[in-house]
């Protein structure tokens, strides 16, 4: 998880920015075969702004967002899948969650550093 360096300070002391949150994660345990995420949280950090940095315990915050599940609405959009809380109260729970722009790309698609520049890290630019 990370957020850009070119984003504006929040007002706080932990030095989290106003802006999205990105991440990458590794998912061995997929139906068909090992996946990679590649995602964009966009938040409302003045409705329900957070007590400080994301911790291990917080993972499920960002699991079910990109997953199908009952609190969420999903829909595709080109090569992307948009994900948003059905509710305002699912909105709070999910610390002020507005969408996940996210995108699924086959683990062994990713076989070489160029494949990674091209697949993940520019996949970021593209959000």
């Amino acid at each position: 998880m990370y957020q850009s360096k070119e984003d504006p300070d929040q007002d706080n002391a932990f030095r989290l920015k106003d802006g999205p949150v990105y991440g990458v994660e590794i998912e061995l345990a997929d139906e068909e075969s090992p996946v990679i995420y590649i995602s964009k949280f966009v938040y409302d950090f003045k409705k329900c702004g957070w007590s400080g940095h994301v911790s291990v315990s917080d993972h499920w915050k960002f699991y079910y967002p990109v997953r199908s599940g009952d609190n969420f609405i999903f829909e595709s959009k080109g090569e992307y899948t948009v994900s948003r809380p059905k509710s305002e109260k699912v909105a709070g729970i999910y610390g002020g969650l507005v969408e996940v722009v996210f995108k699924k790309i086959k683990l062994v698609d990713v076989d070489s550093p160029e494949k990674i520049k091209s697949l993940v890290i520019d996949e970021f630019k593209k959000f």
